[in-house]
């Protein structure tokens, strides 16, 4: 029997839950003639792990959909490539792992895929083996639109950073700040800021409600860091913060104007998730008109650390909050709930926020094992925001941003 030997690519596109392998195309070095979707099987190694430790797993994927592929198109033709679309969801295929012991998200490694056929398949109308390598080829995904570039501030400190810029003409940049998963060093760049969360939303759909400017910097570290050495985070038990500052303080407030003059923006708009809502309200307060509005979401900046006359100098700025009431992580009673009602106090005309009791599945996919719509953590409000869910008494948050954008 006349042996066939191929390779393959993946596409990683987004989901609410972060990324996910959801296609694979296999190229071979001769045609086959058709391709059914119990052809192959597909099994998934990469890391996986808990507090404890960190292994190397398998994972059966399930395949919904099998064709031949003819200049990347679907096709009935014999053909020496096929397309295998996988099935997903919340607990399945991403090639991003967490890393429970350093608390950041990396590109897993390894991360491949064992392609085997298990019925038979034909060329020229002879039955024939296929051998595809494990090894992957290539790697496409939808945050490829995003550039990637670098900034050295003064003070030493070294960013990797995202950007978009708006196919219409924008004079407004939105600054993305991401959680502490998204931040460190080791097997991550700034697609996995990315693609951890579904930021390519501000690059996609958001760009349909409001032509605008993106970039996306990611921190060495995390943006809760008081001292560049991470000796804050306790392993297993979180951040102890000792006040109201960050290490990056400075060289972030330097790279957004930077890129602010760098494409000749007049308008910034700051938003950030947990640590990165941390960071948000912290260069708010610390820097009241370098903004022109923000969007805290689920934002870890203890309250109590919050002056009066601190919260005075952004009580007219433009401010959008989003968080669930049931964050187990950063408790709203503790943080927004708290200077939202300081806000009110103060007359804040131009605040507005989108509570939720929880966060669940929308899209109507998936299901928990009672068949409910499918609970995140409660921490996970931005999931709403990147859906453009959020409701502040009517005003939808892209509509928010929308605003900004055209006074």
């Amino acid at each position: 029997m006349k042996s066939i030997e191929g390779f393959y690519s993946i596409e990683v596109n987004g989901y609410d839950w972060g990324c996910a392998v959801d296609k694979v195309i296999v190229t071979l070095n001769e045609k086959i003639d058709n391709i059914a979707i119990d052809s192959f099987e597909v099994e998934e190694t990469k890391k996986a792990g808990n507090f404890e430790k960190v292994t190397i797993a398998n994972f059966k994927r399930k395949i919904l959909d099998a064709y031949l592929v003819k200049d990347e198109k679907k096709t009935n033709e014999p053909s020496n490539q096929f397309a295998l679309i996988l099935n997903v969801s919340p607990t399945e295929g991403n090639p991003i792992f967490f890393n429970y012991q350093t608390m950041f998200n990396g590109w897993s490694h390894p991360y491949k895929l064992s392609i085997k056929a298990i019925n038979k398949l034909y060329s020229n109308q002879k039955e024939v083996s296929v051998n595809i390598s494990q090894d992957m080829r290539g790697i496409s995904t939808c945050a490829d639109e995003f550039n990637i570039a670098n900034y050295d501030a003064k003070d030493g400190v070294s960013y990797q950073y995202a950007y978009y810029n708006a196919k219409d003409d924008s004079d407004t940049l939105l600054v993305w700040l991401h959680g502490m998963g998204e931040g460190g060093c080791v097997d991550t760049d700034p697609l996995v800021t990315v693609l951890a969360n579904k930021v390519t939303a501000l690059i996609k759909d958001l760009q349909k409600v409001c032509p605008i400017n993106v970039v996306v910097p990611q921190c060495s570290t995390y943006w809760m860091d008081e001292d560049g050495n991470m000796s804050n985070l306790l392993p297993g038990k979180g951040l102890r913060m000792k006040g109201y500052k960050s290490y990056y303080t400075k060289s972030l407030i330097e790279f957004i104007d930077y890129y602010k003059d760098k494409i000749q923006a007049k308008k910034v708009i700051l938003a950030g998730c947990s640590n990165g809502g941390y960071m948000t309200m912290l260069l708010a307060l610390k820097y009241p008109h370098k903004f022109d509005a923000i969007i805290p979401i689920c934002e870890a900046l203890k309250d109590e650390c919050i002056t009066d006359e601190k919260l005075v100098q952004i009580k007219d700025l433009p401010m959008y909050f989003v968080y669930a009431d049931n964050d187990p992580i950063v408790v709203p009673s503790l943080h927004a709930k708290k200077t939202i009602e300081r806000l009110k106090a103060l007359n804040a005309n131009n605040l507005y926020v989108s509570v939720t009791d929880n966060v669940i599945d929308t899209s109507g996919k998936y299901f928990d094992e009672n068949n409910q719509p499918y609970q995140y953590s409660g921490h996970w409000s931005w999931i709403y925001f990147f859906n453009d869910q959020c409701n502040a008494n009517g005003k939808k948050v892209f509509d928010f941003i929308n605003d900004i954008a055209k006074r």
